[in-house]
């Protein structure tokens, strides 16, 4: 449920920042935008995915020209996207979304699924609550009240469909042992400190702190040691004390180096990067969180912070975390077009590698130096399955983010193959008159 209730607020919020830019409501003879596979498919819903593939179609273009302003629509319908121009990448992107939406809502019901009633009570709260907020301005933009239930309540809708090929007890028949399989493949656990080469501006450092900084490598990977032949948890807690005493040295050092202490708070703040402790971003975890999108999601090295986890994000948690400054890193993927020179790795390559290579043995403490971020790493793989129990990682919600991340591209594309094959018969009217940059104000929404 969660996942679908931040999905379908992000899809509302979105929607609502992208029509301050221009208003409308629709005219006589384009109530309707498109017939596809003989579904009549309101105006309101076509602008809904018109402006999004607006925004996408400015974000290629950026990425093509970084000199071009989002605001500056003649430069901007000069481009070309993927080799199509710029309104026509647009208005077929639209159509395709539109085809997507049509087909979820069909299959939904051919295979006769249902939604929850907390499924749906949480669609109208969301719906209503969105339309007492930015009602005026989805009015002036020709989107009406059912227009946005209806393109919302497809998101629910989506789950449905995954759940029903690919949750457990599925279609697909794709058991939870497998999921754990391929979580465990492509996910690393490890405890890292970062210890760096450089001063707090990115200088080299002086040759006697430099050796010092090295020195402290070295013992802090014997301290790892000595307690990696005692026990996992005498490794764990010894790893968190050199991560704190690490913080603490590079505070006194930054404050020294300035030569004043008024720069000790934000030195402190700054060494919680440097130390690497937990801080990744729960939003990056996971590229497909259990929905069927028919958004293109590229997948890179980040790194997972588990809901156990989160405590460490205040900082003023009152109960000990057992997994304090642990990282779940996730396994590099390459989307379509990418290269391998597009990727990015969490903390660095080096540390990647190590964590994800078989012969890394685990709570086997070593060093890795890496030049690309001036860093030396004193770094451990743990084992990921001691935290795949249903308290942890493999908690109900993690088990449904690990299944949806193995086969939410799948499921999408299934999705839109089902879209692919419908016959669209566009009216013409409505594509000339709903332009995405100056729609005209009109009489009624739809």
């Amino acid at each position: 449920m969660l996942k679908k209730i931040k999905r379908i607020a992000a899809c509302i919020t979105g929607l609502a920042v992208i029509l301050t830019c221009t208003g409308c409501t629709i005219g006589k003879g384009t109530a309707n935008a498109l017939t596809v596979d003989g579904t009549q498919v309101r105006s309101g819903i076509y602008i809904y995915y018109s402006y999004s593939a607006l925004q996408e179609a400015i974000s290629k273009a950026k990425e093509n020209d970084s000199s071009i302003k989002e605001d500056d629509e003649k430069a901007l319908k000069k481009c070309k996207i993927d080799g199509t121009d710029f309104m026509t990448w647009i208005q077929d992107k639209a159509t395709d979304n539109c085809a997507y939406h049509v087909a979820v809502n069909k299959h939904f019901d051919e295979l006769k699924l249902t939604l929850s009633d907390e499924d749906k009570e949480s669609l109208e709260e969301y719906v209503d609550n969105s339309w007492e907020q930015n009602g005026d301005m989805f009015t002036k933009s020709g989107i009406s009240k059912e227009s946005i239930y209806e393109v919302m309540e497809a998101s629910f809708k989506s789950d449905e469909i995954f759940e029903a090929y690919y949750g457990e007890g599925g279609s697909k028949g794709i058991t939870d042992e497998q999921v754990r399989e391929h979580y465990k493949e492509n996910n690393a656990r490890v405890k890292y400190v970062k210890i760096a080469l450089t001063d707090s501006n990115g200088n080299d450092l002086e040759d006697k702190e430099l050796q010092n900084r090295r020195d402290m490598a070295d013992d802090y990977l014997e301290r790892a040691k000595t307690a990696a032949g005692k026990g996992n948890q005498e490794l764990l807690d010894e790893f968190d004390a050199i991560i704190n005493d690490y913080k603490e040295y590079e505070s006194s050092y930054s404050a020294e180096s300035s030569g004043t202490g008024e720069e000790t708070e934000a030195s402190t703040e700054s060494t919680e990067a440097v130390a690497e402790s937990s801080s990744a971003d729960a939003s990056e975890t996971t590229a497909a969180s259990g929905s069927v999108s028919n958004e293109t999601t590229t997948t890179a090295a980040t790194t997972a912070t588990s809901a156990s986890e989160s405590g460490s994000e205040t900082g003023t948690t009152t109960t000990t975390n057992p997994f304090a400054n642990e990282n779940i890193i996730q396994a590099v993927t390459t989307a379509e077009g990418e290269t391998e020179e597009d990727l990015t790795y969490t903390p660095c390559e080096k540390v990647y590698k190590a964590a994800f290579d078989e012969k890394t043995k685990t709570d086997a403490p070593e060093i890795i130096e890496d030049k690309d971020t001036k860093s030396i790493y004193v770094m451990v793989k743990l084992d990921i399955t001691d935290r795949m129990n249903e308290d942890d990682l493999w908690s109900e919600d993690g088990a449904d983010s690990a299944r949806s991340a193995m086969f939410s591209k799948e499921a999408q594309d299934m999705i839109e193959e089902w879209a692919d094959a419908y016959k669209i018969e566009r009216n013409e009217r409505a594509y000339k008159r709903y332009d995405p940059f100056d729609i005209e104000d009109e009489s009624a929404t739809q």
